[in-house]
């Protein structure tokens, strides 16, 4: 089965699951009727196209069939029939990808005008997703963005002249929230090491020898008028008798 890149609707969701699975070892696409899904390990998806005039613009594929997708020289997509998957198994990866979608809540709408669209997706949905994969939720029209815990979905319904056409695509960012976590990890050990060294730093500076009268005579007030010698000699005492670690044996704050 081929798809021309005037079948633009079809070509634009093969091109996406293309994409994605240059980085998938684990990739599967499964026709059910007119429904095709794809899916990888981390990214899943699923088209639909009806037209209630045209019944040839209507993709049937056939029942609980497994392709493999692949791209001619012209650019034109070609879907050929393997038997990599069993029907139990096409069954199941169908259940998993429509439990996904199915479940998902409604957070926002796409703006292809906002420059921040990343930043806006985390600050909404407390989910990081992967900067590469933010370029799906921009190619297609009308994108709003679903959740189920850890997934984030794009979900385009467009209508064209008689022809609906809906597509949706689902990202796991939970490999994203582990490296986040590991960062943040990372970043506190820093933070708390360089904490330490500046609570540290003063201990070392107050450090006086024992021995040294002269250095401790250094930390002795300095005056500009006499004082006679049996008082300055009381002082001197009174300050040799004082404990000078006494304020560093506090806990820092």
């Amino acid at each position: 089965m081929k798809i021309v890149k005037e079948e633009k609707h079809l070509y634009k969701f093969l091109k996406t699951v293309f994409d994605i699975q240059k980085s998938a070892k684990q990739k599967y696409i499964i026709g059910n009727y007119g429904f095709l899904y794809f899916y990888t390990p981390y990214r899943s998806g699923k088209f639909y196209q009806k037209s209630e005039k045209r019944i040839a613009m209507e993709y049937n594929f056939n029942e609980y069939a497994s392709y493999t997708l692949s791209q001619l020289p012209n650019g034109d997509f070609e879907l050929r029939e393997n038997d990599a998957l069993v029907i139990e198994q096409m069954i199941n990866y169908m259940a998993k990808i429509n439990d996904i979608l199915n479940n998902a809540k409604f957070r926002y709408c796409i703006d292809k005008d906002d420059t921040c669209q990343l930043a806006k997706m985390t600050s909404l949905t407390h989910k990081m997703l992967c900067d590469d994969d933010m370029k799906y939720f921009r190619r297609f029209e009308d994108v709003e963005v679903f959740q189920n815990e850890d997934y984030l979905i794009a979900d385009s319904n467009v209508v064209d002249d008689d022809l609906n056409i809906h597509v949706s695509l689902a990202f796991n960012t939970c490999g994203h929230e582990v490296e986040l976590q590991v960062q943040e990890g990372i970043f506190k050990t820093i933070l708390d090491a360089v904490s330490d060294e500046v609570e540290e730093e003063p201990k070392q500076e107050q450090e006086v020898p024992a021995e040294d009268e002269e250095v401790e005579n250094e930390n002795c007030p300095i005056t500009d008028y006499k004082v006679e010698t049996s008082f300055q000699e009381e002082l001197e005492t009174d300050l040799d008798n004082e404990n000078p670690f006494a304020q560093e044996e506090e806990e820092p704050f």
